[in-house]
């Protein structure tokens, strides 16, 4: 007779063994890194297997090679090199790729992709056979130098950025750095990427993203370079690579004395070693998720990505309830018609953390179009804040640490009301970041009072589009200090607007930058108690509007004079957007055109063009 306490515990280790081999019980926060030699590694994230600059043979004499045993490995697709998803080579020398071994490592992993410059390309190429047979599989990427490319390879995103080699004679090498994110967690490979380079980087704020690992080559370990990698990467982990042998072995004797040098340094003296790094917990917990979908969701639904909620109301409110550790709503494609205003707040310790709403599908996706964009619209009637009664809110934000990103929001159809997409009404909030979101309206029939509306500090606006809508945005009353502070647009589009940026109370620095403004009636509206004089613009397009600058009194705005300081400012040309509708003889039957990618964005040879500004971080490839 088998006893009741030997059943208990042989149940409770056959639980704990499945818990284990589904990663429940450990949770998924960690990160497996095999040093294979000088730049080249294996990574394994969650169920994800990625090599990076391992496939190589020679080392330039100074730099360890892969042993003949692993590249045996490495190209006959055996273990711990088997199953492989992606590989990544940041350039073309030959201490990072051997086309032999990335041909063989490539047929041998018949699933696994290839992303790389076109140099690298053009080497496979000799070998026409073989490359023809994994071509499909090759993503070439040669983003304009200091820029970025982002593609979505299954489970991983990859930041493809292009960053120069050191070195004269090397100008002409098209080097990546690697930005790889799988279920929020996320490395940065600098290839052989120069530091002294870095700040002129246009791309990704590196140091913004929370990098868990860094593998940072030898100019980025030397000590009297270090501030490099904090101020632009700032990883939680900092892996030394590229050094030689013996400068490897000293590299970490010389900095256990400087503890802030370095966040948790470490490198590899042993090729083959394996190590696994714990990732932020506390990203792993921003990235849990309701998912809306107005076409096929429920709100009896849990809101998973396979049985998604059908409202956004439904959404906030699982984000609300400290019940869960949900602080993130992905929006899918869809029209979102709200009849009253959407609380955007939580009850849940939010230290360390973010509630974020975004599309599904955001704009620097390779799978996104126009129609991807989910679109929010509102019906609500007019009374729902009694000190303001025609006041029409869509997104109330209650809370601090917010984003907003990928969203469209359109006009509002009822007359006679102020229409805010994105309001802040508590003055004690902070930290709300709108991004990569369209604000499109007509100011006399599908009006937009302001696209965002916020009291306090640290109001930030990145590449958004605001196409005829009354005012972008409002930078409202002060915290109570008498002067804002981290306040801003950055990389935006304005296009038709009666004012392209009003500031009511002063700001000590305000930041605008890198916008166009084009066919306003006012470029920037101040109260005429705001006697801020830190305004400046910088390297901005502002070309045929009515007025630049107007003062609001207590009742009427009319052209004004204020100190605005200029640098790089354009004033000349023309800008055109991509519109819809601008065939002169369309086709009236039969056709189901689809919106062009750069819609509302500006056309090739307008002026603004080249800036980057609008909805895209990086250029479609």
């Amino acid at each position: 007779m088998i006893s009741e306490r030997w059943l208990s515990g042989r149940i409770k280790i056959i639980f704990i063994f499945i818990l284990l081999n589904t990663g429940i019980l450990l949770g998924n926060d960690s990160i497996s890194v095999t040093y294979i030699a000088n730049c080249g590694f294996l990574i394994e994230v969650d169920d994800q297997k990625i090599i990076i600059d391992g496939l190589f043979r020679l080392g330039h004499i100074r730099y360890s090679v892969p042993d003949p045993g692993t590249q045996k490995l490495l190209t006959s697709g055996q273990y711990p090199f088997d199953d492989i998803d992606l590989i990544l080579i940041s350039h073309v020398h030959e201490d990072h790729f051997d086309s032999k071994m990335v041909m063989n490592c490539m047929m041998n992993n018949p699933s696994a992709r290839l992303l790389c410059p076109a140099q690298v390309i053009d080497s496979l190429k000799k070998n026409r056979n073989v490359y023809n047979n994994i071509r499909p599989r090759i993503i070439g990427c040669n983003p304009d130098i200091y820029t970025s490319m982002y593609f979505q390879i299954g489970n991983t995103g990859v930041h493809a950025c292009r960053l120069p080699h050191p070195g004269e004679k090397y100008r002409e090498t098209q080097n990546l750095a690697f930005l790889i994110s799988v279920n929020g967690k996320t490395v940065f490979h600098t290839g052989d990427t120069d530091p002294f380079q870095l700040e002129k980087y246009s791309g990704i704020m590196l140091s913004e993203l929370k990098i868990d690992i860094a593998f940072l080559n030898e100019d980025f370990a030397k000590t009297e370079n270090a501030h490099f990698a904090r101020e632009f990467i700032s990883a939680t982990h900092n892996i030394a690579m590229h050094l030689p042998d013996p400068a490897a072995i000293s590299w970490l004797d010389s900095i256990k004395d400087k503890p802030d040098l370095f966040s948790n340094p470490y490198i590899f003296l042993n090729k083959m070693e394996k190590k696994v790094f714990n990732a932020s917990q506390e990203k792993a917990i921003t990235e849990q998720a309701v998912y809306v979908d107005s076409n096929t969701g429920d709100d009896n639904n849990p809101g998973t990505k396979e049985a998604p909620v059908f409202s956004i109301n439904k959404a906030a409110e699982i984000i609300r309830n400290r019940g869960n550790n949900i602080c993130c709503m992905k929006i899918n494609p869809g029209i979102y018609v709200l009849d009253h205003h959407v609380s955007v707040a939580t009850e849940k310790d939010m230290t360390g953390r973010r509630i974020v709403i975004e599309a599904s599908i955001l704009p620097d996706d390779p799978s996104w179009t126009p129609e991807k964009m989910p679109v929010i619209i509102s019906r609500a009637v007019k009374g729902e804040f009694q000190a303001s009664y025609h006041w029409v809110v869509s997104l109330l934000i209650e809370g601090s640490c917010i984003t907003i990103r990928g969203i469209k929001f359109h006009g509002y159809l009822y007359p006679n009301a102020r229409y805010f997409p994105v309001a802040r009404f508590n003055k004690k909030k902070t930290d709300l970041l709108v991004e990569q979101c369209l604000f499109v309206g007509e100011t006399n029939s599908s009006q937009i009072q302001a696209g965002v509306i916020a009291h306090g500090d640290e109001v930030r606006i990145d590449h958004c589009v605001f196409y005829k809508v009354r005012n972008t945005v409002v930078f409202f009353q002060d915290s109570g200090n008498g002067i804002k502070t981290g306040n801003g647009i950055t990389n935006s589009i304005i296009f038709g607007s009666n004012q392209a940026v009003w500031t009511s109370s002063p700001d000590k620095d305000f930041k605008f930058e890198n916008n166009i403004v084009s066919n306003c009636r006012y470029v920037w509206a101040k109260s005429y108690f705001n006697t801020s004089k830190s305004y400046s613009v910088d390297n901005c397009i502002i070309v045929n509007n009515q007025y630049f600058k107007g003062i609001a009194d207590t009742s009427r705005l009319q052209p004004g004079e204020f100190e605005i300081n200029e640098n790089n400012v354009t004033k000349e040309g023309e800008v055109t957007l991509r519109l819809f509708d601008t065939d002169d003889k369309p086709l009236l039957v039969g056709v189901d055109e689809p919106l062009p990618l750069d819609y509302l964005h500006i056309i090739p040879g307008s002026a603004g063009y080249e800036m980057g500004a609008g909805i895209f971080k990086h250029k479609k490839p």
